[in-house]
């Protein structure tokens, strides 16, 4: 279906561009939540990691009183 704007606007390509920005939009909010995913993993992993050492470090206290 030809968009009602294009008669107006005198865009025959005006339906593909509305495509092309739905596209587009998909494109950066997909991206935008992958990157959102990753940094909430990246954190969980690093506060497991500080969890790990911290716990490592308490067990061998004289080696490590920093962490404690």
């Amino acid at each position: 279906m030809v968009h009602p704007m294009a008669t107006l606007t005198g865009h025959a390509n005006a339906d593909a561009m509305g495509q092309g920005m739905r596209n587009l939009w998909a494109t950066i909010g997909a991206v935008t939540w992958l990157a959102g995913l990753v940094m909430v993993a990246g954190l969980i992993t690093w506060r497991l990691i500080v969890a790990a050492l911290d716990w490592l470090g308490c067990m061998v206290a004289p080696l490590a009183l920093a962490w404690c």
